[in-house]
């Protein structure tokens, strides 16, 4: 079974020690060694309830079930939000809950923290508040900062708004666990009998998330993780690269894979070449036994049009050579910088995918309907119900605050209502809710688009055909489900795992853990790859990511000006000159 791993990857296989550091680089392997590590606690005898593997996608979760599966039924590799969500969805009456909490997005969060913040006399864009909160509950807020006090207050007033309709923001789920662990690990005969915990990309990990790992060693469980500080670029997502470095204080073991299996030998010693620049790291002296007779390219274009034109061209010519487009990948620093590059290719007919488009359930004709489907489970959901109305803000501040001071049921109260918009929406509401189970799923659908006059909305819009497209994939997708408050939540559980048609248009971020036969970095340019004022180690560490995601081919492009956006020149990246030594 485990032939095929080299001797570094066998080490940690196999390994006794309690508390093992895997400092995996690029292209080594770690997933192979999480599965076979896996498999060899199976083999052992251990009852797989007692193993526990930690990932940061879906994805890769996914990928981790299917490869333990050739030799072994094994579950329980999860995400840290679906392992705490699971947890809620067993325990919630324990963290304060009458039901199973809705996860609500930011828009509603936006829509609670402002009330909040009238309601409190405080100035301040709730944006900003957003931003707090979501600290608040990684664990990564500074207790000296300016207005603490106040932000606190905020907090609290906002976790009981949460609390009293039944949500949880996406935040909470690791929150509630690890500030709740204690009560969770009291009635919970799996949490108690863990004994192994692996994680990948270790470097990932937040405050909050680290804390749970370890809340888990309760019983001095063994750890087991794999990361690589080369590629740690989330630290936006608070992920903070002390962490890696506290665990590699405390373990009694680190192991060092270095062999490459993804990158032609040519592009790695090109990719070492820039990290070596970065101070405080393990030098893993990585490298390969690929051969490639592709040297990497750089390519200066005039002008980011000009860019656009030119790497659609050599795109379109490696096509012509055999490479297939979904074997191409685009990236780039930030979103924006994708359309210039749609266009070229939409005008020459080569298809394409754009990761990190809107979730569906972020358009407006979704989110209303998502929002009838909680009124009916929940008719005193305020939040919902301001959703489905097409009303001046104005309207719905005044109709909120009169609301508030009542103890009404919300349906009621707003059928008595003196806005006649507002009293008749609540009386088609509390008509489909006495109905509603003797419906079909597809009745019920089609009620709820009746309900909320969508389809008068959709003949009026520019992009109807796209609008009812979206509506009618939607509405496939919540009749299978038949538990609709089910996939509510577990639409916040998904990560983006559509497979590519065309070639690959995404930012660096969202191409980490993938590989393509072709990759294209493009405006290597100072202040865009490096941004301004970015921390320079970490945008080396994006630089390093997208160059070591390709197998194949590297084209690195730099402009000498901007012309939609700046009209101006830029300089050449840093990261270019360092590739070269």
């Amino acid at each position: 079974m485990f032939e095929e791993l080299n001797d570094k990857q066998k080490q940690a296989v196999f390994t006794t020690n309690q508390k093992v550091l895997v400092m995996a680089g690029a292209g080594t392997g770690k997933t192979k060694v999480l599965t076979n590590r896996i498999m060899k606690l199976l083999e052992d005898g251990n009852n797989p309830n007692t193993i526990i593997a930690f990932t940061f996608t879906n994805k890769a979760s996914k990928e981790m079930k299917e490869r333990i599966k050739k030799v072994s039924t094994f579950e329980n590799v999860y995400t840290f939000h679906a392992f705490c969500y699971e947890c809620i969805k067993d325990f919630y009456y324990l963290l304060g809950f009458n039901e199973t909490p809705s996860i609500i997005d930011d828009s509603d969060k936006v829509k609670i923290i402002k009330d909040i913040l009238i309601e409190l006399d405080i100035d301040s864009n709730s944006s900003t508040y957003l931003e707090y909160i979501s600290k608040i509950k990684n664990h990564s807020l500074d207790n000296t900062i300016k207005n603490y006090k106040t932000i606190i207050k905020v907090f609290e007033l906002y976790q009981n708004e949460l609390k009293k309709y039944s949500y949880i923001d996406f935040d909470d789920m690791v929150y509630l666990i690890v500030e709740n662990f204690k009560t969770i690990y009291e009635n919970s005969d799996y949490i108690q009998n863990i004994k192994y915990i692996l994680v990948d990309e270790c470097q990932d990990t937040n405050p909050i998330q680290y804390e749970l790992i370890n809340k888990l060693t309760y019983n001095n469980s063994y750890v087991f993780m794999v990361g690589d500080e080369d590629q740690l670029i989330y630290s936006f997502r608070n992920s903070n690269i002390a962490i890696l470095r506290d665990f590699k204080d405390k373990c009694d073991e680190i192991i060092i894979l270095n062999e490459n299996y993804r990158c032609s030998k040519n592009i790695l010693d090109a990719a070492n070449n820039l990290i070596s620049h970065n101070t405080n790291r393990t030098n893993k002296e990585l490298y390969s036994n690929i051969e490639s007779p592709y040297p990497i390219k750089i390519h200066e274009f005039a002008s980011d049009l000009e860019e656009a034109k030119g790497v659609v061209g050599l795109i379109i010519n490696l096509h012509q050579k055999g490479f297939n487009y979904e074997d191409i990948a685009v990236l780039y620093r930030n979103n924006n910088q994708s359309y210039i590059i749609e266009k070229e290719l939409y005008q020459n007919n080569v298809t394409y995918t754009v990761f990190g488009n809107k979730p569906i359930y972020k358009y407006k004709e979704i989110k209303q309907i998502l929002s009838v489907y909680r009124l009916l489970d929940n008719p005193n959901d305020l939040i919902a119900f301001i959703n489905i109305l097409n009303l001046d803000q104005q309207i719905i501040n005044i109709f909120k605050n009169e609301y508030k001071k009542t103890l009404l049921d919300l349906i009621d109260f707003s059928i008595a209502y003196k806005n006649k918009s507002i009293s008749q929406i609540s009386k088609k509401i509390k008509e489909l809710i006495s109905i509603r189970f003797s419906l079909t799923n597809d009745q019920l659908f089609e009620k709820v688009l009746e309900l909320i006059n969508i389809k008068e909305d959709i003949n009026k819009s520019k992009n109807k055909n796209e609008t009812w497209e979206r509506i009618m994939f939607f509405k496939s997708i919540i009749i299978e489900s038949n538990d609709y408050k089910e996939f509510l939540n577990n639409i916040f559980l998904e990560s983006d795992d559509k497979k590519a048609n065309g070639v690959n248009l995404l930012t660096i971020h969202k191409a980490k853990g993938l590989e393509f036969k072709v990759v294209f970095i493009i405006g290597c340019n100072e202040g865009i790859l490096p941004m301004k004022n970015a921390d320079i180690e970490e945008e080396r560490r994006l630089m390093y990511v997208a160059m070591t995601r390709t197998r194949e081919y590297a084209f690195l492009s730099t402009i000498d000006s901007i012309t939609d956006t700046y009209k101006k020149r830029i300089n050449k990246s840093v990261f270019i000159i360092e590739i070269k030594k």
